[in-house]
Parts: structure tokens; C-alpha cells; sequence
């Protein structure tokens, strides 16, 4: 699920896998290929990172929420 959300919040933000590999220290987008494919597994420091690029709360990739699009912290926090 975390891996899906991840990827579309990617796609969304029309960012490339190049891009995030990047941004997360990657020397490759084959590294994040295969943790969006799930064979890897995301850090908790790349989910940090990521939460904060995408404005998102980590709660939204734990939860079983469907894929909607971004959820912004703020909107989360009030519910």
C-alpha cells in the first residue's frame, strides 16, 4: 500500500524516478523502482523525506486510505 501511494504521489507531483533517487541520495532510479515494485523496502528516513516533499503526513501512507491524491498535514491533523 505505501509503495502505491508513493508511487502515484510521484506521478502526481510529476516528479521522475531519476528526481527522487536523486533527492534521497540514490545513485540510481533502479533503487526506486524496485521499493516502488516493493522487492525493497522504503527507510523511515526516506519516508520522512518524502512526506515532507509531498507536504503529506506519514499517518496518510500507514493509513488504508484509498489513493485520492496529496493529503496535506494540515488537512490531517484536523480530522
Amino acid at each position: 500500500m505505501i509503495n502505491e501511494k508513493l508511487k502515484t504521489l510521484r506521478i502526481e507531483n510529476k516528479y521522475s524516478q531519476r528526481e527522487i533517487a536523486q533527492k534521497l541520495g540514490y545513485l540510481s532510479s533502479y533503487t526506486v523502482y524496485r521499493k516502488e515494485k516493493g522487492t525493497r523496502e522504503w527507510s523511515i528516513q526516506d519516508i520522512r523525506m518524502l512526506c515532507d516533499l509531498y507536504n503529506i503526513s506519514p499517518n496518510y501512507l500507514l493509513s488504508d486510505d484509498e489513493i485520492t491524491g496529496g493529503v496535506e498535514k494540515d488537512a490531517e491533523t484536523k480530522n
